[in-house]
């Protein structure tokens, strides 16, 4: 079973809906959203995961373009807390 999840990426392109969510070079799942916030100085997103890889400070890495993967962190939602 997989689990919606937030994440973000300190580095990279914000990547697209579909892109690869890999774990230890498997395909896991994949992300749902992703915007570049300004607010927060980061990506932040939504993919689909394990539910075994939900919890906050998670690490995986989404495949971006051609093959190209960034590190991606699982966090908290809502991303801002005002």
């Amino acid at each position: 079973a997989r689990i919606l999840v937030g994440f973000e990426m300190e580095k990279g392109p914000a990547p697209k809906k579909g892109c690869r969510v890999i774990w230890n070079t498997k395909e896991i799942g994949n992300v749902t959203s992703a915007v570049n916030s300004p607010t927060l100085k980061k990506i932040i997103g939504l993919c689909y995961v394990p539910v075994s890889m939900r919890n906050p400070g998670t690490k995986f890495e989404i495949e971006i373009s051609h093959g190209k993967l960034f590190t991606a962190t699982v966090v908290e939602t809502p991303f801002y807390k005002g």
